[in-house]
């Protein structure tokens, strides 16, 4: 009984910490649960806002899309009037009918053409209306214009299509109406195309609310320089008549609403006017905007108006299975480790020899690290906080020639000190003041004076105070490695060279022929010299390209840095890059303020820099994209922008994008050449000028490339 009582207390000291730590990690897994389920909810909402951002982007998209398709249906009108000096009634009404207008443009209400009259010819005017036989024999006999007002000009609807369904439009004046005034004044006053305010025009026996796109016509060959000429030779102006919920009908062919339950579309050019709103097919609530939450905001430039887009969802994020089985499965994992911990804990505290076997088995484990490092293949030294060496491997005698016992109590310059001052100045400065890992190449000497290149390694070991206890220095001898890398260097410069003279006499050739200056050719024959001289061209681009690289490699390129106007650079490149730029259909955007300031650079290599920059953008941008250039300056440097909606770099070569020859595999189906060669280039041009560069992508949307350079050469550091 004696010896029971003695074991009790023993027995409960020893599962008193087991059953505490058991209590202590359950709790830690209810909370871990609760914040797994809170991640879940969190991913869903991020779920639920990617969506519904996609889907409002697209909307707004399409809606720029199609209110350009209807300014290119005013412009190809216009063109009718070009062709002809005199388009007759019975030409309107074929070349509309030829529109197909019901299919192409179902939300166009009525196609117009406002004729100017002025107020002493209108009578005339009226008259020659009533007798007007090109269509209907018996003419119009009650043709008059209305509301009747007093103006020295009127501009009344001279053609409307189609006529059946806008008869009630024949005969009226625009003039009198202040929003249809103010858009035909502008039109003119601009020579573009105008959107009106909103308006409401009566349509299957209600009103209903649209919008007028303006655009003006002019007399034929006359100057229009000058907004003088412009309002003397403006002869009438063409209207499409265009209802807002039509038009949204046909946006939401494209662009259905899944994820949102509303659209409000309001123009706020000035006072906010509502033009339209929408609600999807499945939202099942009450009709009321307000009761929706705003959920996203879009503005859009309706050529001459702003409008804005105010998407509304009543949407819930949801979870998926996972994740809604994820909390309960952490507890339970919880709970089942919470048992294992205290069993495992209880029998540790039993069996204590377990631990003098894991203490023998750390000594045998340092004994083995320290044979590892002895043993290694790079030369290992450790140092104290001032550089004597405390700790040397046997490699450190094959590469320098000094012994083990040499160099220990000495410093690394005993075979180093061959760099300039100010290269150990930074190596010091990086390792005791920032406390940060240097690593780069060193020139030293061994013990028998010959020299070697060495890449070497330095990492501060700090205490947990912060304080540098000791240093520990890798180095490798490289000197076979940069002989290679020299080599290749020099021989593609040499290559380059030879092969640039025999290929630019070949281009030279081969324009000749196409030309015919060497005789008249077949069409086969001039097919067969026009693909030698695009062969030609790409080989003296690519040519032109390594060497370049191989230049910059071997520090021939040098940097006579000025300061320098982006701007200007830019507006010179956009100009020479037209012809590139039209064939895509791509109108580039310079997003820039007056005040952009200069940088310090060398003006021909930043040149290169924006030059391969917007010529990757125009080649990896489909048909119809966009491209735009921007700013943004931040202590004492200058960020550009080049931004495309191409096809996007692939997640997985985001490390490969700077390397040299790399071509995304995405881009080779649509674009077969290019040398792979310039953002490697201009990478090291960039990091040559103090700079830096980088990108944000995302595959078949596009890509942004940045780069950073000093406003000043005193930011240069």
């Amino acid at each position: 009984m004696q010896k029971f009582k003695v074991k009790l207390p023993q027995l409960f000291s020893e599962l008193h910490l087991p059953i505490v730590l058991i209590l202590l990690i359950i709790g830690l897994s209810a909370y871990a649960a609760r914040a797994v389920y809170i991640i879940g909810l969190e991913r869903a909402h991020e779920r639920l806002d990617r969506r519904i951002s996609v889907e409002t982007q697209h909307v707004s998209l399409t809606t720029e899309q199609l209110l350009h398709k209807y300014s290119v249906l005013l412009l190809s009108t216009r063109g009718l009037f070009a062709a002809s000096t005199n388009v007759d009634r019975a030409e309107w009404a074929t070349y509309v009918k030829s529109l197909d207008i019901k299919n192409e443009f179902p939300a166009l209400s009525a196609l117009e053409y406002i004729k100017r009259v002025s107020d002493e010819d209108l009578s005339s005017y009226i008259s020659s209306v009533r007798t007007d036989v090109t269509v209907n024999p018996e003419g119009y006999p009650s043709f008059d214009t209305y509301p009747k007002i007093q103006d020295s000009e009127h501009f009344v609807v001279h053609y409307v299509e189609p006529f059946e369904a806008n008869s009630y439009l024949f005969g009226y004046d625009l003039y009198t109406s202040d929003v249809r005034r103010s858009a035909i004044n502008i039109a003119r006053d601009t020579n573009s195309v105008v959107i009106t305010a909103p308006v409401v025009v009566p349509t299957d026996d209600q009103d209903r609310k649209a919008f007028l796109m303006v655009l003006p016509i002019y007399n034929q060959k006359v100057d229009l320089s000058t907004l003088d000429a412009r309002r003397e030779n403006l002869v009438g102006v063409l209207v499409a008549v265009i209802r807002a919920a039509d038009f949204y009908n046909q946006v939401f062919l494209t662009s259905s609403l899944t994820q949102t339950d509303a659209l409000n579309v309001v123009d706020v050019t000035q006072a906010p006017l509502p033009l339209h709103s929408y609600f999807s097919n499945s939202y099942t609530g009450v009709k009321v905007l307000e009761n929706i939450p705003l959920v996203s905001k879009f503005r859009i430039n309706a050529a001459t108006r702003t409008w804005l887009l105010e998407f509304r969802s009543s949407a819930q994020p949801t979870l998926t299975g996972l994740e809604s089985f994820t909390p309960y499965l952490v507890f339970a994992v919880g709970m089942t480790f919470a048992l294992i911990v205290g069993v495992v804990i209880y029998n540790t505290l039993r069996v204590t020899s377990k631990a003098k076997k894991l203490a023998a088995m750390l000594t045998q484990d340092l004994e083995k690290f320290k044979l590892a490092v002895e043993n290694a293949s790079d030369h290992i030294i450790i140092t104290d906080p001032n550089g004597v060496i405390l700790y040397a491997n046997k490699r450190v005698t094959q590469i320098t020639g000094y012994s083990q016992e040499e160099v220990i109590g000495k410093t690394p310059s005993l075979w180093g000190g061959q760099m300039p001052k100010e290269f150990f100045e930074h190596l010091w400065h990086t390792i005791k003041v920032e406390k940060n890992i240097f690593s780069g190449d060193i020139a030293n000497k061994r013990k028998d004076g010959t020299a070697y290149i060495a890449s070497i390694q330095i990492s501060p070991v700090v205490d947990t105070r912060g304080e540098v206890k000791f240093f520990v220095g890798i180095e490798r001898d490289v000197s076979h490695d940069r002989d290679v890398d020299r080599a290749k260097t020099e021989f593609l410069s040499l290559a380059s060279h030879q092969l640039r003279t025999p290929l630019s006499a070949l281009r030279w050739y081969a324009e000749m022929l196409e030309s015919g200056d060497g005789g008249q050719l077949t069409a086969e024959q001039q097919e067969y010299a026009h693909t030698i001289l695009v062969s030609s061209t790409r080989m003296i681009e690519l040519v032109n390209a390594l060497l370049d690289v191989s230049r910059m490699e071997s520090g021939k390129i040098e940097v006579s840095a000025t300061m320098v106007s982006p701007l200007e650079l830019l507006t010179s490149l956009i100009s020479e890059l037209k012809p590139q730029f039209d064939e895509k259909q791509i109108i580039p955007q310079l997003n820039v303020a007056a005040n952009v300031s200069n940088v310090y650079a060398d003006e021909k290599l930043l040149r290169n820099v924006y030059l391969n920059l917007l010529s990757n953008a125009i080649k990896y941008t489909p048909q119809g994209g966009a491209i735009s250039i921007s700013f943004e300056e931040n202590n004492g440097y200058l960020k550009s922008f080049v931004k495309d909606t191409g096809y996007g770099i692939p997640k997985k070569d985001y490390d490969k994008v700077f390397q040299r020859f790399y071509r995304g595999d995405n881009v080779k189906v649509f674009v077969s050449e290019g040398t792979g060669l310039g953002l490697y280039f201009i990478k090291s041009v960039i990091e040559s000028m103090h700079g830096e560069i980088g990108f944000e992508s995302e595959e078949n949307k596009g890509t942004t490339f940045w780069f950073t350079l000093p406003t000043s050469a005193d930011f240069i550091s």
